[in-house]
């Protein structure tokens, strides 16, 4: 597929996740992490590979994965490090929540890859989508589960500030006054997963 089409299913997907129109019925749905509801009930964490999906496409998923390349991480991360130096990030607060959520994922995917916790073919969306395995979880080392903590933090400040999620998701949305230290904290959080693979690289 190629990068228009890519960024054209994606934008299509955001626009269902945010009118709650989601099926669970396209594997694009499913990929995501998101169940099924109208009201906009979102995705549940504890039973994300438990629902009801098209069962060929499920065990496929989560089976044979739908990763990227290690080196495909890392000049992504490249590229939108580059894009974070053009912002302000208090100003652009929302743009760099939204970078620093894709950096981080990005960098966590290369951190797993690198340090053979979990094969290229397998990427985590979120620090707990998809649910790592037991085995992969028992090889996460206590400065990368450190590091999975603080880019939760991110994942947290991108839901409030980005999409007014305060919590529950069938609370109201609204956007709270912003705070400049969250983008100072997750930018710090960034640069530390960043030095953190540079010395996995060196090493």
């Amino acid at each position: 597929m190629s990068n228009c089409g890519l960024q054209a299913c994606t934008i299509q997907s955001e626009r269902r996740k945010l009118s709650g129109q989601v099926d669970d019925s396209n594997p694009d749905d499913y990929a995501s992490g998101h169940s099924s509801n109208s009201a906009g009930r979102g995705w549940e964490r504890a039973n994300w590979s438990a629902r009801n999906f098209p069962k060929s496409y499920k065990e496929t998923f989560l089976e044979h994965g739908v990763g990227m390349k290690l080196e495909t991480h890392m000049e992504l991360v490249r590229q939108w490090d580059i894009t974070l130096s053009k912002i302000d990030p208090q100003e652009d607060h929302v743009a760099a929540l939204e970078i620093c959520m894709m950096m981080g994922t990005n960098l966590l995917n290369a951190i797993f890859h690198k340090q053979g916790i979990r094969d290229e073919q397998y990427d985590q969306n979120h620090t707990d989508r998809p649910p790592i395995p037991q085995q992969a979880q028992a090889m996460i080392t206590p400065d990368v589960r450190a590091m999975i903590d603080e880019l939760h933090y991110i994942e947290t400040m991108r839901n409030l500030y980005c999409r007014g999620i305060t919590g529950n998701l069938t609370d109201a949305r609204d956007l709270p006054d912003w705070d400049p230290a969250v983008s100072v904290k997750c930018i710090g959080t960034i640069r530390k997963m960043q030095a953190f693979l540079d010395s996995m690289t060196r090493a």
